[in-house]
């Protein structure tokens, strides 16, 4: 199964434009007819094709072109309307099922253009049906909310796996909903909780998975778990601070209810930290903070969700505190909250279930102890990747109680680009082993795996790897889906790796169009242009790719370097133009070669850091004609002479 035409109708700044997305089939839909030509039975003009040329189960589509062309709004339309036939949007795609030799139609049009296309199939003798298939969407772009709403239902097709980060932050604040019993809610917990399942799944990635990874990529084999002690001690030390002013401000209230002095005891007679605010007890003896803290993070969750009853609850566990023993006295706390506790009539088990798992969690970490060094644990993953997995799981379980309190990271530590690189993968592998609405993918069914500019933050050197990496990823370990990859870049290495049948190109309508001229189309909407790219992408240097394929017909040069050598070019062609001038008054001459004298330093240091040689030669020959034009050509022979000396004398140097 693969997606080979795609038409939309309206969206955004799309508007009456088609898609080619296969390199077998050349689809166009005009007047309410589509055309199909098939290259592998020579039925089209142009009948390059290459079949599976990235694998038997693999095919990959390009999108490029400039900022603004509607890159990202075509893979939107794919994204959710694809299978749910959203009636926001007019579009209808066209898919092949190469196994059973037909096409599927669908999607969201009238019923007149239904039945039009369905003539011209077969007009054309092409099999066809109506029944959708299974296909899967895994949809990654950048982008992230500062806060998500962590109210928002979404309502996304069961066949859509979303890996962008905005949408994932989301989701895991709609689980932690899910999974409190009263709304005990932080924004804190959510991005722990959401960090903590990005890197399991990159874990289960990079160790369990065979990754073709960059020529210079440095794996890393340990992973390192370190407390987060400061948060700690900060939210504690905010919630004496809360709680202190509100007593200053408000009347009296019941005396169950918990007060500054009582919290003050937790932190006073269990005081691991020093005067610096170093936890000492995290050096000494990491369980004895591992219960402090969950005793600590667990209050400060409770006071913030619910006052009232739970202040109760914190008020009578405050009788098992004893000055004199204080690592019995901690159990004995954690004993006490391991109850089932009544609120509002209703029993419930929340401290119950967290802190078996706070004990869980020190049970798996003590397997580790000869790795414990300074207050961290720094493991060697080897052996320890399933161990290290199962901790991760429980913190996960901690943070969706109250603020988990261990930090995940890999050693060597890893650089930005590195992480995004770590990222990518890690979702990828998340929603392909997560299932679909609780269904996984069955063996041969189809997935689009929908990449919304993925190299952003690689370096140009792995830009040039990335997609021979993925598709090495998906053949090697997953070679019982299929995958339709469709990636919109800016990078000219990808384009580098298609044949031009696999590439998209898009450009904006502008005033000079036809289109726009008899009104069809609007100035800004999306023109599908690859019908009149003739450049061979496959191989093709990057210079020529650069200026072709992503339509920098002003050429590659930064503006800024642009504008300082323009600078240049103009004062020579205004002195040229006024030569005759010049030449025949001595008064002008001299006022023109006062300004140029004021330039000529600045014009020389340009010119002599410009990296093309050309270039640099044909401004040195602007610079010489001045100087011959001012100072005569005797002089500036002297000067030359002298330059060319000193440049010899450098050298014997």
């Amino acid at each position: 199964m693969e997606l080979v035409y795609l038409w939309v109708e309206e969206y955004k700044n799309i508007y009456r434009q088609g898609f080619n997305f296969s390199p077998r089939f050349e689809c166009e839909y005009k007047d309410g007819n589509l055309t199909i030509c098939d290259k592998k039975k020579k039925e089209c003009k142009d009948n390059e094709y290459l079949e599976n040329f990235f694998g038997k189960n693999i095919n990959v589509t390009a999108i490029v072109g400039k900022n603004g062309t509607g890159k990202s709004n075509v893979l939107e339309v794919i994204k959710y309307g694809i299978i749910d036939e959203n009636k926001n949007k007019t579009y209808f795609v066209l898919m092949y099922d190469r196994v059973n030799n037909i096409f599927i139609l669908q999607g969201n049009i009238e019923d007149s253009k239904r039945n039009r296309i369905k003539e011209s199939l077969e007009k054309a003798d092409k099999k066809y049906n109506l029944s959708s298939k299974e296909i899967h969407n895994i949809y990654f772009t950048k982008g992230f909310k500062a806060y998500p709403d962590i109210h928002r239902v979404n309502d996304l097709s069961k066949h859509l796996a979303n890996i962008s980060d905005e949408y994932l932050y989301e989701k895991f604040s709609e689980d932690i909903q899910k999974q409190y019993k009263h709304n005990l809610t932080s924004f804190i917990q959510i991005r722990q909780l959401y960090d903590d399942s990005i890197f399991q799944n990159g874990l289960e990635a990079f160790y369990k998975d065979s990754i073709k990874f960059p020529s210079d990529w440095m794996k890393p084999n340990r992973v390192s778990i370190s407390f987060s002690h400061s948060y700690v001690f900060t939210s504690y030390n905010n919630l004496l601070i809360t709680i202190k002013e509100k007593e200053e401000t408000e009347k009296e209230e019941e005396k169950e209810k918990i007060r500054y002095e009582d919290l003050v005891k937790f932190k006073d007679l269990y005081n691991i930290f020093d005067k610096s605010g170093k936890p000492h007890y995290l050096v000494n003896d990491w369980q004895y903070f591992f219960k402090y803290s969950s005793i600590l993070n667990f209050i400060v969750s409770l006071t913030q969700g619910i006052r009232g009853e739970y202040d109760k609850i914190i008020k009578e566990s405050i009788i098992e505190i004893d000055n004199n023993d204080k690592n019995n006295s901690i159990d004995k706390l954690i004993k006490f909250y391991k109850n089932d506790f009544e609120i509002d009539g209703a029993t419930y088990g929340i401290s119950k279930e967290y802190f078996s798992r706070v004990e869980e969690a020190i049970s798996t970490l003590e397997q580790f102890n000869n790795f414990y060094k300074n207050g961290q644990f720094s493991i060697v993953i080897g052996n320890n990747l399933s161990d290290i997995i199962k901790l991760i799981e429980l913190h996960k379980k901690l943070t969706i109680t109250v603020s988990g309190f261990l930090s995940f990271r890999l050693f060597p530590y890893f650089s930005d680009g590195h992480q995004e690189f770590f990222n990518l993968f890690a979702k990828i592998y998340m929603a392909i082993n997560t299932p679909f609405d609780n269904k996984k993918p069955k063996k041969n069914d189809t997935i689009l795996l929908l990449l919304d500019e993925p190299d952003n933050y690689f370096h140009p050197n792995w830009q040039k790897q990335s997609l021979d990496t993925l598709i090495d990823f998906l053949s090697k370990n997953y070679n019982f889906y299929n995958f339709h990859l469709i990636v919109t870049s800016h990078s000219p290495f990808i384009i580098s790796d298609l044949p031009k049948e696999n590439i998209i190109f898009l450009d904006r309508y502008d005033e000079q169009d036809n289109e726009v001229k008899n009104g069809n189309q609007k100035v800004g909407n999306c023109k599908n242009v690859s019908k009149d790219i003739e450049l061979k992408t496959f191989g093709a240097n990057i210079h020529t790719l650069l200026s072709d394929g992503f339509f920098m017909s002003d050429g590659l040069m930064g503006e800024f370097a642009k504008s300082k050598i323009n600078e240049i070019k103009r004062f020579y062609e205004l002195v040229k133009k006024c030569e005759k001038i010049i030449t025949k008054s001595e008064n002008v001459k001299n006022t023109i070669k006062n300004i140029y004298q004021g330039y000529e330093p600045n014009f020389r240091n340009i010119q002599n850091i410009i990296g093309e040689p050309f270039l640099q030669m044909i401004i040195k020959n602007y610079l010489d004609e001045l100087e011959i034009l001012f100072n005569g050509k005797k002089e500036f022979l002297k000067n030359e002479i002298k330059r060319l000396q000193d440049l010899e004398k450098n050298l014997d140097d």
